[in-house]
């Protein structure tokens, strides 16, 4: 019902149940959760089909203030580093 899927708990044990069951998977996140490395190895040993990136404004002023979260545009640089350096097929989404 809406919300950041990486944050559920029971998504890295779905997720691996729908790769192993043959599903070609693309995962729409907002991207801040990218580096933490229980994630990465997930999607090193289950590779998506891509991962889209909701990218919210084009600078930390902008992308904070449409979030309302200070810091959620480093979250993203954060994540977005971590993902590109593990090779994952990244898309970005601009939320207009």
């Amino acid at each position: 019902t809406g919300g950041e899927p990486t944050m559920d708990p029971d998504f890295q044990n779905a997720y691996r149940y729908a790769w192993l069951s043959g599903m070609m998977l693309t995962v729409s996140t907002n991207g801040s959760l990218l580096f933490r490395p229980d994630l990465l190895q997930l999607f090193r040993e289950c590779p998506p089909y891509r991962l889209v990136v909701s990218m919210y404004g084009a600078s930390e002023e902008s992308f904070d203030a449409l979030t309302q979260r200070r810091g959620a545009w480093k979250a993203f640089r954060r994540g977005m580093g971590a993902a590109r350096a593990a090779g994952l097929p990244l898309r970005i989404n601009v939320v207009v």
